[in-house]
């Protein structure tokens, strides 16, 4: 099932797909559908931060149907000793569809977000897994820092100093 997956960068032509995913996630984990309203929120954040960069998505495809998504929100904060160029990122918006979860398919859509956390030189990432989730992260070096889990780039404010 692996080999029939494609995986790409999202793009602006993408925009209603991660409205849809958020969407399902959302109302999988608050176990109600979202507020009619929120639709045309996560339409307008999507329309804004992906051309910009500040939500950075990949995408698994089979057969052009999109089953899963991930999401990276590229944070600009104050710097600090222990972050120099105050870059950060949150993951969010990864979702799988139920009949797809267990293929791998979470672990190969982290590594992108992973890739271009470090490309946007991002000092470290971190999200809030749901507890079922957490052995993905965990595999991958993730974490837990109280609630989040999160990944340090070690090494990388030395880079920017």
């Amino acid at each position: 099932m692996f080999g029939s997956l494609s995986f790409s960068p999202a793009t602006p032509d993408d925009i209603e797909t991660l409205v849809a995913m958020r969407l399902a996630f959302l109302e999988e984990v608050n176990g109600a559908p979202a507020p009619a309203s929120l639709q045309s929120e996560l339409r307008a954040y999507f329309s804004h931060s992906v051309p910009t960069g500040e939500f950075v998505a990949h995408l698994a495809r089979h057969e052009n149907r999109v089953v899963a998504t991930s999401g990276l929100v590229v944070l600009r904060k104050p710097p600090s000793y222990s972050n120099f160029n105050g870059r950060e990122g949150y993951i969010m918006n990864m979702y799988t569809l139920p009949a797809w979860r267990g293929c791998g398919i979470a672990a190969r859509l982290l590594d992108a977000v992973i890739t271009a956390a470090q490309a946007a030189l991002c000092c470290r990432l971190s999200l809030h897994a749901e507890p079922r989730a957490r052995p993905v992260y965990e595999r991958a070096g993730f974490v837990a820092c109280g609630k989040e889990m999160a990944l340090e780039f070690v090494g990388r404010d030395e880079i920017e100093r």
